[in-house]
C-alpha cells in the first residue's frame, strides 16, 4: 500500500506533519479533514523511502517529543467534538511510530473493552509518566481531558526543551574530554613505544620524566586489554551498587555535594518537583496524591525522603509550606511565596511561577559551567600533552649536548 506525507494546519494554524498508509491521496485528504486539520500538502514517498522507514521502525524508542505530539493531537480532536475512542482509532491509523502506534492500539482496545482511559494507561509504565495518568484521571473525573491532554503537551515539550538545551551546553566539553583521553591514550600505546625504541638505540641515560613516559608506553601497549576488562567491570559493579538502595542514596547524595554541578541537579529537581505539585493542583488532584506524583519526578532519593516527610506533616492537618521551612528542598525565599499563595488561594500559579523562574536558573548555571568547564579542559590537557613532548625532546637535547 503506498505511504503519503502529509504536512496540515490545526484550529490554531500550526503546522503538524506525518505519513499514512492508503490506496490512494484523496483517502489521506479525507481522512486528515476527518480529524479536524486544513490539508497543506500530501504527496506519495518513494518506494526507498518506504523501505528505510520500515526497516527503521525496528529501532524506533518512543521519545518524549512523541508523547507531547500524541496528547497535542487528541487534545485537538476532542476540542473538535469527536469521542476519544474515535481520536484513539484515527491516531492508532495515522502515527509513524510503529512502537507508539502499537501502545495507541493496545489503549484503543482497553477503552473499547469498556475500560476508562486513566486506568489503561498505567500498562505501559515505560510511555506514560505518574504524571500524565494523574492528570488524565482528574480530567476523566472533571470532564477537561481535552485542556489536560493540552497541558500535558505543553509540560512534556517544556522538559523536553530543557534536556535539549543541557545537553547541548554539556556535548562540547563532554567532545574535548574524549578526545583528549583517545589523543592520550594514542599517544601511550602508539607513539611513544616506537620513541622509545630510537632512544634505546643511542644508548644513552635517559631522563626520569622519559624513563616514566616509556614505562606508562609499555605498560598501555602491553596490557591495554587488562585496562579494558578493568574499566568494563567497574562499571558493572558500579552499576549493580547503585541499583540497591544505600548505593542510590550514596550515588544521589555525592551529586548533590559536587561543586557547582549539584546546585544544578538541586535546581532541575526543584524545577520539576513545583510544575508538577502545580499542574496536578491546577488539575483538581487533591494535596496529597500530588505531592506522591511530583515526589516521584525528582529522581534523587534524598529529596524524596524530604518529600516523604511532608507528606505525613500534611496528612497530620499542617500546611504544606510548614514542613518546606524546616527542609532543604526549597531556599526560604521561595517557602515564603510558597506560604503567601497558599493563604491566598494561589498556589498553582506560584509554583509554576517558580518552575519558570528555576529553569531560567538552570540554563544560566548551565551556561557559567560550560565556560568554567572549558578551559579547565584546556589546560589539564595542555598540561599532559606539554609532560609528553617535554619527555620526547628531554633525550633529544640531551643526545646533542653529549654529541656536541
Amino acid at each position: 500500500m503506498p505511504t503519503f506525507a502529509w504536512t496540515v494546519k490545526n484550529s490554531t494554524g500550526e503546522l503538524i506533519s506525518g505519513v499514512m498508509e492508503a490506496d490512494e491521496k484523496e483517502i489521506v485528504v479525507s481522512g486528515l479533514q476527518e480529524m479536524g486539520y486544513f490539508p497543506v500538502s500530501v504527496r506519495e514517498k518513494q518506494v526507498s523511502a518506504q523501505f528505510s522507514e520500515a526497516f527503521g521502525g525496528l529501532f524506533q524508542r518512543i521519545r518524549k517529543r512523541d508523547i507531547a505530539f500524541f496528547a497535542h493531537q487528541l487534545s485537538s480532536l476532542l476540542s473538535s467534538g469527536m469521542p476519544l475512542l474515535r481520536g484513539l482509532t484515527l491516531l492508532s491509523k495515522h502515527t509513524k511510530n510503529k512502537n507508539l502506534r502499537e501502545v495507541i492500539q493496545s489503549l484503543e482496545e482497553d477503552v473499547k473493552a469498556g475500560e476508562a482511559f486513566s486506568s489503561a494507561l498505567p500498562k505501559h509504565p515505560d510511555v506514560f509518566s505518574p504524571l500524565f495518568i494523574s492528570m488524565v484521571r482528574a480530567g476523566e473525573v472533571g470532564g477537561t481531558l481535552e485542556e489536560v491532554f493540552k497541558r500535558l503537551a505543553e509540560i512534556t515539550e517544556k522538559e523536553e526543551d530543557l534536556k535539549s538545551r543541557l545537553q547541548s551546553a554539556l556535548l562540547y566539553p563532554a567532545v574535548m574530554v574524549i578526545v583528549g583521553i583517545a589523543t592520550i591514550f594514542f599517544l601511550l600505546t602508539f607513539v611513544i613505544p616506537k620513541m622509545a625504541t630510537i632512544f634505546e638505540e643511542v644508548g644513552e641515560i635517559l631522563p626520569l620524566p622519559t624513563r616514566m613516559l616509556i614505562a606508562m608506553g609499555d605498560f598501555m601497549s602491553g596490557f591495554w586489554w587488562l585496562i579494558l576488562v578493568g574499566l568494563i567491570l567497574i562499571i558493572i559493579l558500579f552499576r549493580r551498587y547503585v541499583a540497591t538502595a544505600p548505593g542510590r542514596i550514596f550515588l544521589d547524595q555525592f551529586k548533590l555535594r559536587l561543586i557547582l554541578v549539584g546546585e544544578i541537579v538541586h535546581k532541575v529537581a526543584v524545577s520539576r518537583f513545583a510544575r508538577t505539585l502545580g499542574t496536578l493542583i491546577g488539575n483538581g488532584v487533591p494535596l496529597l496524591n500530588a505531592l506522591d506524583v511530583a515526589g516521584e519526578t525528582l529522581g534523587n532519593e534524598i529529596l524524596f525522603n524530604e518529600i516523604e516527610g511532608i507528606k505525613k506533616e500534611v496528612k497530620d492537618g499542617k500546611s504544606i509550606s510548614e514542613p518546606l521551612k524546616i527542609g532543604k528542598l526549597f531556599p526560604p525565599i521561595i517557602v515564603d511565596t510558597i506560604a503567601l499563595a497558599e493563604e491566598s488561594g494561589n498556589l498553582e500559579n506560584a509554583l509554576l511561577k517558580i518552575a519558570d523562574d528555576y529553569e531560567k536558573e538552570i540554563e544560566n548555571s548551565t551556561k557559567a559551567l560550560t565556560s568554567l568547564f572549558e578551559p579547565v579542559v584546556i589546560l589539564i590537557m595542555g598540561v599532559v600533552v606539554g609532560f609528553v613532548v617535554m619527555a620526547m625532546l628531554l633525550p633529544v637535547f640531551q643526545i646533542n649536548l653529549a654529541g656536541g
